[in-house]
């Protein structure tokens, strides 16, 4: 299976923020340091988004891909909740597993377990599982006019199940139709310690 294109239009991290701002939303998180650009994931492997973590909020719900609150066991589809950029189940980490930095796992910092694609085909589940670096844990991030796109290297995308903006509803893949549900912006998650401090 090709790695899954996030459809996330992923731009550097420099350009999130000002993506953010122009589509009007607040970008009070999107701030990046220009420091993390050159961040370096295991082995070695330069990391070009950095390697966050992230809180990714929907570009056409305006909330964020998350596990489930109640229930963050692996094989359980990836849904959507009101954004907090401090709850873990809605942070994710970005782990370059190419040499150039364009392939990458995408791990939950609750559970580490990574972002999954059950098959390379509209409306497969998307859900995570123990991370073992096999092809379906494997996704593209490209950067594009709506924010990032998060895919499995060509079709399909990450996508919001049928733009439906209710919290709780579903993320599948699904071809590449450059619409709002396909795209995401990073923001930057805060460690709960962080954020008492």
């Amino acid at each position: 299976m090709k790695p899954k294109r996030i459809a996330v239009l992923l731009v550097p991290l420099a350009t999130v923020a000002a993506l953010t701002v122009a589509a009007g939303q607040p970008s009070q998180a999107s701030q990046v340091s220009q420091s993390s650009q050159s961040s370096q994931s295991s082995g070695g492997i330069p990391n070009l988004y950095g390697a966050g973590p992230w809180v990714l909020r929907n570009r056409a719900s305006n909330l964020c891909l998350s596990l489930l609150p109640q229930n963050s066991s692996k094989g359980i589809q990836v849904v959507q909740e009101a954004c907090n950029q401090s709850n873990a189940v809605q942070g994710w980490r970005f782990l370059a597993v190419a040499s150039d930095g364009s392939v990458y796992r995408v791990q939950n910092v609750a559970t580490g377990m990574c972002l999954r694609a059950v098959a390379n085909k509209d409306f497969s589940v998307v859900d995570t599982m123990d991370c073992t670096g096999i092809s379906n844990e494997r996704w593209f991030i490209e950067a594009g006019t709506l924010g990032s796109e998060i895919s499995t290297g060509g079709e399909p995308v990450l996508d919001l199940y049928e733009a439906l903006p209710q919290p709780g509803n579903t993320f599948d893949v699904f071809h590449f139709d450059n619409t709002p549900a396909q795209s995401f912006d990073f923001m930057a998650y805060i460690s709960p310690l962080a954020a008492k401090a």
